[in-house]
Order: C-alpha cells, then structure tokens, then sequence
C-alpha cells in the first residue's frame, strides 16, 4: 500500500526543513509495496492564525483524499503526518474529530501547549513569548538569527536554505500570526481521544521546548511512546538527520506491516 506523508514545520523554517527526511525516506521506504508520497505544509499560505489553522486542516483533508484515491480498491494507503515544534502543537490542536483518520502521527521538539498556565508548568512564561514577539516586530532580521542560535546552539551552513525569507514583509505578517498560534493553541484537550499511534521525538538539549513537556504529552496519549536523544537539541532531525530517518523507517513501519 502506498504511504502519503504531511510535514509539518516548526516557526521560522520553510518546508524544506524536512526535505533531507523526506528524501531519505523515499529511498528508504521502496520496500513498501506502493512506495511514498509526500506534502509540504507551507507556514506562509495566511497571514492570520485563524487562516493558517484553515490552511492546515485544508492540507490534511487533502493528504486523507489522496491517499484513498491512490489506493486499490481493497485497501486504502496509510497516511502519517510528521509534526516539528510549532507544527505539533497546531496539528495536534485540530483534535480527534478529523485526527483519528490518521495512521500515525510524528512529533519531533513538540508540545501541547507553548506557554505556561496554572496547570502546565512546562512551557515560556507568557511575558517571554510577549517580549520575543516585540523584538521581532522591531528586528525581524537579528531575532531571527537569535533564535536560530537557539535551536541549533550555532547558525548551521545550509540555514538561508531552511530559513523563512523573513525580510519580505509578507513572510513577516505570517510569522506573526504563527506566533500568536504559540500563544493561544491549547491542544490537549482530546489527547486521550486519540486512537493511532503518536511517536515522539525529544532531545534532551532542547532549548525551546523542555523535555518535561514531551514526557507529560506521552502521558496523555494512550497510543503514545516517547524517544529521547540525550545528545540532541530542538531540531534532532536536522543535526542528526542519518539517525532521524532509520528512526522514522523502523516507527513507520509499524503502520505499513
């Protein structure tokens, strides 16, 4: 049966964040009988949270529809949809309604809520979030490049290739808007209502989102496992990406047996 995969990336980066994964997977996923199928969610299609939620659910629907159109008649493909950061919360945040379609769902580096609340003590203090969105609206160029040093403890060479073009003034309205969806998504209601597997990738390194955030989304999940990379940051698919695509093979082909 042939696999059709949404990606999903995290604030600030372009589709082509996940490129390297989906390249290898490709290769690597010939052995299933129909082969691999991929969709790239583009975080710059709104210039609204409501628009880019709509954008996103659009995507998904699609991803379903394709995947049964391309299927034989007997069976329908497998869809999974592998989620980073920003993208986790958002995918996670459509709840089971449309999500327990799904086969299989990615995390890497996410969580169900960004910032803190009397009942979730694992996220930024709001007032950080609030001063990082000013200092954006101000800068967009050099917080950029704080926050890249962030994730990735140091500017990677390829970083212009997986960045957002942030000095065009339309990828800045979408940023924004991404950034009030950190603010506001509280994706864990429905988390126990999930019925496909969820397999979640946290470095234990991460400086954006804390590994106690990873631990206490598995928890919520009854189809939930978590792996922890201890030499790993926010983006273990990008400084690992060799180690990131056997993982993805192996959790995968739990849906394609």
């Amino acid at each position: 049966m042939r696999l059709r995969m949404l990606w999903v990336s995290g604030w600030g980066f372009s589709a082509e964040s996940f490129r390297p994964a989906a390249d290898c997977l490709r290769v690597r996923g010939e052995h299933w009988a129909a082969g691999v199928d991929h969709r790239f969610f583009d975080w710059t299609v709104g210039r609204t949270p409501e628009a880019l939620l709509r954008a996103l659910k659009t995507a998904l629907v699609a991803a379903h529809l394709e995947a049964g159109e391309k299927a034989d008649h007997k069976r329908r493909g497998r869809v999974a949809v592998v989620a980073w950061s920003l993208g986790a919360l958002a995918v996670l945040s459509l709840g089971p309604a449309l999500l327990n379609g799904l086969d299989a769902l990615v995390i890497v580096g996410g969580t169900p809520r960004f910032v803190q609340a009397p009942d979730w003590q694992y996220g930024w203090d709001a007032r950080a979030l609030e001063r990082f969105r000013r200092r954006f609206v101000r800068r967009p160029e050099e917080t950029f490049e704080v926050f890249f040093r962030d994730v990735f403890r140091e500017n990677p060479e390829s970083i212009e290739r997986i960045a957002l073009p942030v000095a065009d003034p339309s990828v800045q309205a979408a940023a924004m808007a991404s950034l009030m969806l950190l603010e506001q998504l509280d994706a864990r209601g429905g988390l126990e209502d999930l019925q496909f597997p969820v397999y979640i990738l946290h470095g234990s390194n991460d400086a954006i989102v804390p590994l106690s955030a990873a631990s206490a989304l598995r928890e919520r999940l009854p189809k939930g496992s978590l792996t922890v990379w201890e030499t790993a940051g926010h983006a273990p698919h990008l400084e690992h990406s060799a180690d990131f695509c056997t993982w993805l093979e192996i959790s995968l082909q739990e849906i394609m047996d």
